[in-house]
C-alpha cells in the first residue's frame, strides 16, 4: 500500500508539472508525452489497487474501496488533460476556457481531491494504528 501511495504521488507531482507546461504554451510536445506517462502510470495504479486484498487492515473494505475511487476519478482527469494537452499542441494555444477536455480535466481534479479527502479520512487512523506515515490528500 505504502509504495503504491508513494507511487501516485510521484505521478500527481509530474502531471501537475506538465499541465503547468501546458497551461504555459511551452514545451507542449514533452508536456503531452509527460501527461500521457501519467496516464499509463495511474492506469497501473488503479489495477494495483483493485488488486489489493486490505482484508486483514481494520476498515480495510472502505480504504480499498476509497484508494479505488480516487485513482479513478485522477484517471479520468488526466485522459482530460491529455485530451486537452493534444489540442494544445495540435491546435495551437487557447485559453483554457475554451476547451470542453480542460473543464472535464478540472471538474474531475475537483472530484479526485474530494475522493483523496475521503481515503485520508479512512486511511490516516489505520496508518497511525501501523505506524505508517499518515497521507494528505495532495500526497496521493
Amino acid at each position: 500500500m505504502g509504495n503504491l501511495l508513494d507511487s501516485s504521488a510521484a505521478t500527481r507531482t509530474a502531471l501537475h508539472g506538465a499541465v503547468d507546461e501546458v497551461l504555459d504554451c511551452m514545451n507542449l510536445s514533452s508536456a503531452a508525452s509527460q501527461i500521457q506517462t501519467a496516464v499509463t502510470q495511474r492506469g497501473t495504479q488503479y489495477n494495483q489497487a483493485s488488486a489489493l486484498s486490505a482484508s486483514a487492515l481494520p476498515d480495510g473494505a472502505a480504504v480499498k474501496s476509497d484508494l479505488i475511487a480516487a485513482l479513478r476519478i485522477s484517471l479520468d482527469a488526466d485522459k482530460n488533460y491529455l485530451t486537452w494537452a493534444r489540442q494544445q499542441l495540435n491546435l495551437g494555444c487557447t485559453a483554457p476556457a475554451q476547451s470542453s477536455a480542460y473543464s472535464a480535466a478540472y471538474s474531475a481534479d475537483q472530484l479526485a481531491d474530494a475522493a483523496k479527502e475521503a481515503f485520508v479520512q479512512v486511511w490516516d487512523p489505520v496508518a497511525a494504528k501501523y505506524g505508517i506515515q499518515q497521507k494528505s490528500p495532495g500526497s496521493i
